[in-house]
């Protein structure tokens, strides 16, 4: 049952052989950044992102994001605004009341803000969310949705907070509401920043440009998602080193992939070619009228399908495998004969569980590897006619050391894909084979 799952995901996006997620956490980088323009500060001790906040910090936190902090002080200063709250420390009355009195922010009761509580996930999606002109007294959302609706607009994951929300995660997020649009507006927090004053166009220049990219890498790959059926073929390259011994491995792999979706069914086709130097094996899967059907070169099953296991093939939304803002150190675009070209570097610390798939691929146990360094990780899509993606293609390089039975050893690794869109929508057709000899198991 647990290969039908992992197939069942496999078929939610063409592309499923790139998918990433970041499980790193620590974002001084964007903490640095973030300064650089003026809209984050540290304490004494430094950026200190590995506490968490009280909501009096998370909230100055919001005000020198909207890049407000000088307006706070001289609104407070002259009576402008004021906040009911008793239990304010006099040094954060300034940014407390801003944002009580332009309302993105409220207390845990009439005259209690609650200053020395601690800052939740939910509390600051509510601020950003506020900031980004959502109103949660009008309707558009509510407290308990804020999460939720953060992860909609792009600058929130459930998987960032796995236990205690810490300053390092409320610099992630406010890193990328910077990229998110105002309420009902096609404009982006930075650029609002850059046209009231609040960040320079000069410092802000090549965030700017990173934004835009991003977000026209998003449009792309969010149409891509959107086909209901597609099929590809895929050349995969690695090689395994040893660099003390010199010893290597080398492997390929090459997929032909298929998929048809509908609202209540999905029928799919996965054929790959592997050769590990020497010998090539040969393995079919297929999905077809409810059934998983799998075939190797001494076995061929089949297996039900229950109705929970279908309904996951659904349950991803849109740029659900994308990384965030803070993950890509950079985005560039160009013209090529084939199309717009857009090559994303994602950052040192990222893409750990490709990391993994491609150990699980050479045999290797992820949890005993150390040290990983990344050398290379570059993902690259040609987006052809129509607007519509091409092809994919990842490079990936790293060192580590491999623990095996005890014995330390320094290996290299090298892992090429490119992902060929042959078809998509009604020119995707599956040519299935006879099942008639297939075993059933449960």
């Amino acid at each position: 049952m647990k290969k039908i799952y992992r197939l069942l995901l496999l078929a939610l996006v063409l592309a499923c052989l790139f998918a990433t997620a970041a499980f790193a956490s620590d974002y001084d980088d964007v903490a640095q950044e973030l300064k650089t323009l003026g809209l984050f500060q540290g304490t004494q001790a430094g950026f200190d992102l590995d506490r968490a906040p009280t909501r009096t910090e998370a909230a100055v936190m919001l005000v020198r994001l909207l890049g407000t902090e000088n307006v706070a002080k001289t609104e407070y200063s002259a009576g402008t605004t004021s906040n009911p709250f008793t239990d304010v420390p006099d040094w954060a009355k300034p940014y407390i009341s801003w944002l009580y009195t332009n309302n993105l922010a409220k207390g845990v009761s009439d005259t209690v803000f609650g200053a020395n509580g601690q800052c939740t996930a939910k509390m600051y999606c509510t601020f950003v969310l506020r900031a980004l002109g959502y109103n949660d007294t009008e309707g558009d959302f509510t407290f308990d949705e804020a999460e939720d609706l953060a992860e909609y607009l792009g600058f929130y994951d459930t998987y960032m907070v796995e236990d205690t929300f810490l300053r390092d995660h409320a610099v992630a997020i406010s890193y990328r509401a910077l990229a998110a649009s105002l309420n009902g507006t096609d404009t982006s927090l930075l650029e609002k920043l850059v046209k009231d004053g609040a960040v320079t166009q000069t410092s802000a220049s090549a965030l700017l440009t990173k934004i835009k990219n991003y977000r026209d890498y998003i449009a792309v790959y969010d149409k891509f998602n959107s086909f209901t059926a597609g099929a590809s073929t895929t050349n995969r390259s690695f090689l395994l080193t040893n660099t003390k011994n010199s010893g290597s491995f080398t492997g390929s792999v090459q997929n032909s992939y298929k998929y048809i979706a509908t609202s209540n069914d999905f029928q799919m086709e996965f054929i790959s070619n592997f050769n590990d130097g020497s010998t090539t094996s040969t393995i079919g899967e297929w999905i077809k009228d409810g059934y998983y059907y799998y075939k190797n070169d001494t076995e061929k099953t089949k297996e039900e399908l229950t109705e929970s296991l279908m309904d996951s093939m659904f349950s991803s939304g849109p740029s659900s495998l994308m990384p965030a803002l803070y993950q890509v150190k950079s985005i560039t675009v160009s013209q090529t004969f084939a199309g717009t070209q857009y090559v994303m570097t994602y950052a040192d610390d990222f893409d750990y569980l490709s990391l993994s798939n491609s150990y699980w691929s050479l045999g290797l146990d992820p949890s005993k590897v150390m040290n990983h360094s990344i050398s290379k990780c570059n993902f690259t899509i040609v987006v052809g006619g129509g607007g519509i993606i091409s092809s994919f293609k990842k490079e990936y390089a790293c060192t580590f050391l491999y623990n095996s039975e005890g014995s330390i050893m320094p290996l290299s690794l090298t892992d090429t894909s490119e992902e060929i869109i042959n078809a998509t929508g009604s020119g995707v057709y599956i040519n299935f084979p006879d099942f008639s000899g297939f075993t059933e198991v449960s």
